[in-house]
Parts: C-alpha cells; sequence; structure tokens
C-alpha cells in the first residue's frame, strides 16, 4: 500500500515536470521567412523527398522550426537561397530575446566544396549590437544532397533525413551585447567564393531560443527526476520508519 502511494506521487511529481518542460518550450519563437523565400527545394535534385509546406520539424531537443511554402506554389517547400556573389537576404524581425540567446536555423548549400567560405550570417539587434557567423563548407554548412559534392561538416547540430537529402540544424549563442534587447534582422550574405561548385547557401528556417523559453536538455531532466525521486524516496521512508 505504501509502495503504491510513492508511486503515485512520483508520477503526480512526474506530470507536474512535463508541464513545466512544455510550458519553457511553448515560448520560442520562430522566425517567419514566407515573405522571403525565392526558391523550391522539392525541385532541386531529389527534393521530392522533401516534406510539402506548411510543416513544423522538431528537433530532439524540443526546438521547433516552421517550414514554409514557395509562395503560392503547390506541394512546395520554400528557402531563401543565395545564388550568385554578392547577393544578401535580411529576414527582419522584432523579437524580445534575455541574455545568452541562441539562434538555430535549417540552413545547406546547393553545390559544396570543403573548405569554401560562401555566406555570412549576420545578426543585429536595437540597441546597435551586431554579429556574424561566417558560413564554410565543411564546418556550418553542407550539401542537402548526399551526393559528389561535400557531405560532411562538424558543427551540426541535428539532421533531419529525408532518402538522400537533408536539412541542418546549426545553433549560434548570441553575444552578451544582445542581452535583453530586440533581436531586429538576420542577414545572410553570400560571398566572393559562392557560386558552383564552391556552394550557393541557403536557408530553410530560424527559430529564436532565449532563457525564459530554453530547452532543458536531455541530461538536466533525467538528473532533476532523479534527484526529485531521491528525495520523495526518502521521505517516505522517513514517514514509514
Amino acid at each position: 500500500m505504501k509502495t503504491k502511494k510513492l508511486f503515485s506521487f512520483l508520477g503526480l511529481v512526474l506530470v507536474q515536470m512535463i508541464f513545466v518542460i512544455s510550458v519553457a518550450r511553448a515560448n520560442q519563437i520562430q522566425i517567419d521567412i514566407s515573405s522571403l523565400v525565392n526558391a523550391d527545394i522539392r525541385t532541386y535534385t531529389g527534393g521530392t523527398n522533401y516534406p510539402v509546406a506548411p510543416v513544423t520539424l522538431t528537433d530532439p531537443s524540443g526546438v521547433n522550426f516552421n517550414l514554409v511554402p514557395y509562395g503560392s506554389t503547390p506541394n512546395s517547400l520554400g528557402v531563401i537561397q543565395t545564388v550568385t556573389a554578392p547577393s544578401s537576404f535580411d529576414v527582419t524581425t522584432s523579437t524580445s530575446i534575455g541574455s545568452s540567446s541562441k539562434v538555430y536555423v535549417l540552413m545547406n548549400s546547393a553545390f559544396g566544396v570543403s573548405g569554401k567560405n560562401i555566406a555570412t550570417l549576420e545578426f543585429k539587434a536595437a540597441n546597435g549590437a551586431t554579429d556574424s557567423i561566417d558560413i564554410i563548407e565543411g564546418t556550418n554548412i553542407r550539401d542537402h544532397y548526399n551526393d559528389g559534392y561535400n557531405n560532411s561538416a562538424t558543427d551540426i547540430l541535428h539532421t533531419f533525413n529525408y532518402s538522400s537529402d537533408r536539412l541542418d540544424e546549426y545553433a549560434y549563442t548570441l553575444p552578451s551585447s544582445f542581452d535583453n534587447t530586440t533581436l531586429t534582422d538576420i542577414i545572410l550574405s553570400s560571398t566572393l567564393d559562392a557560386g558552383n561548385p564552391n556552394g550557393e547557401a541557403f536557408l530553410a528556417a530560424a527559430t529564436l531560443v532565449s532563457p525564459s523559453s530554453s530547452v532543458p536538455e536531455p541530461a538536466t531532466i533525467f538528473l532533476l527526476i532523479s534527484g526529485l525521486i531521491g528525495i520523495v524516496a526518502f521521505g517516505f521512508r522517513r514517514r514509514t520508519e
């Protein structure tokens, strides 16, 4: 009987924890790129393997990405595609961020030669803060299709696989100069190295996650659950002695 009460109480604790975690995830901000998409990657090599937008993808840690169609084109999946150097796309946002915020992106390239610097991803804030990252084949971008071009990258956080096609996820931590301000711009620009075969970067989705809406890591969740179970078990033992 006492064992049943213990497990009933633990069940209640776990339900409450799941609720807290789901609330934390609910505050993520998915950046809307629908007005800027200029290509349909379902027309690329093997592209019919990709899902038809609109659709939401969720990575293993719970970060959500909203994929959008290519305008009114049926059975499409729209992306912001850099084509020739230099080209630039400004995703204007008005999203408040806390400290140590991260921007998660789904980004790949058409073509790709390892080591080539094919694009720059720049972030701007309302307080004047700026930050930028070089997009380098083999480091933080690779070809969307598994064929003869660059098929590896060291900084991939997660990959959504669709047969021989893929969408790779990367995470960028904004510097402290972005703390407690508003993210106003995400700018994807191609470089002089961009093109066929070096690589043409495209952005499929972007999501902002701040500390107040951060996604708990699985290890952190496990330790928290274990600690609560230990505390509860100790409490029940004390009551039954």
